[in-house]
């Protein structure tokens, strides 16, 4: 019976639901999405004493009461909760695609590769009920579950999934203005370092670099973020995809790549917005959107216009 259901969710995600009309304008209920008996099992691959490593098996309400409260504050708005309970099962569930197509062992890891996850929170009764309150709710387009992204804080400009390297056929639109997260601690920032302090870091994370002598943005989106940098050293000079010096940076320090360059003598200054790629749900703005009312629907129409939110178990 059990294989049979874990059939049935896999055809459920992957085939394409006859007659649904998507709104452009708000996230809606859909009637026409037919429904499984059943939440699936969701394997996740967790960190065990001495780095060990093993596979996890949770029912996916479970799992979830073991995420929202990591992802985000569980102090936060419940509604903000509800919100970010339905993008993560619409992620969890669009890995789990991934994983069977993929033959993976795993359907998803419990760190920010895909979503945090802590396995002491799913006895948490607040949270579980958090989750309860939004059971089977999916993000849906283009028949079949969407890979609902979310970062910290968008800076005031979301963009979308393609933009972003994360998915070229993701219906996440992007290269929206965003005023809720102005109170977030990330709304905006400043890094300062030295060339001889980036030669050294450059170095340290495996780059070949010798005596850095300046560093530049070459390209960027036309959302303003980062797309290309340019440095030189004695070596000439090279480009990095914004994506690569993001990680030679440190994605914890070069918080996003919504940032402008300042030279000034020996320092440099990233000048930035936001935290994360900046994709979908912009969860410091849910937060205020929360405070101030709103409902988790009217957030994730927020956030994911045009996409469907339905209840498939």
């Amino acid at each position: 019976m059990k294989k049979k259901i874990s059939f049935i969710v896999f055809l459920l995600i992957s085939a394409v639901a006859g007659g649904c009309s998507l709104s452009q304008q708000a996230v809606r209920s859909s009637d026409e999405i037919k429904a499984i008996d059943e939440e699936p099992i969701i394997r996740v691959l967790v960190a065990g004493r001495r780095r060990h490593h093993h596979v996890l098996k949770v029912p996916m309400e479970t799992y979830l009461a073991g995420v929202i409260g990591n992802e985000m504050s569980r102090r936060w708005p419940v509604e903000a909760l509800k919100a970010q309970a339905v993008a993560a099962r619409s992620y969890a569930l669009y890995r789990m695609k991934e994983a069977r197509r993929e033959g993976r062992k795993f359907d998803l890891v419990a760190t920010q590769g895909d979503q945090v996850f802590r396995q002491r929170d799913i006895k948490n009764n607040y949270l579980a009920s958090i989750v309860a309150q939004t059971r089977g709710e999916v993000l849906w387009a283009n028949g079949g579950v969407v890979q609902a992204f979310y970062s910290s804080t968008c800076g005031g400009l979301s963009r979308s999934a393609e933009a972003a390297g994360l998915s070229e056929n993701s219906p996440i639109a992007g290269f929206r203005k965003d005023s809720y997260c102005k109170r977030s601690p990330f709304r905006s920032w400043v890094v300062s370092t030295t060339l001889d302090d980036l030669t050294n870091l450059f170095r340290k994370k495996g780059y070949n670099v010798e005596d850095l002598k300046d560093i530049r943005i070459k390209s960027k989106d036309k959302g303003g973020y980062v797309k290309a940098v340019e440095i030189a050293d004695a070596r000439g000079e090279r480009s990095l995809s914004g994506d690569q010096f993001r990680s030679l940076m440190g994605s914890m320090r070069l918080k996003s790549l919504l940032f402008d360059l300042r030279s000034e003598e020996d320092e440099i200054h990233f000048v930035g917005h936001g935290f994360g790629h900046g994709v979908g749900m912009c969860q410091y703005g849910a937060e205020r959107m929360a405070t101030q009312g709103k409902k988790y629907r009217t957030i994730l129409s927020k956030y994911y216009p045009g996409i469907m939110v339905t209840q498939i178990y």
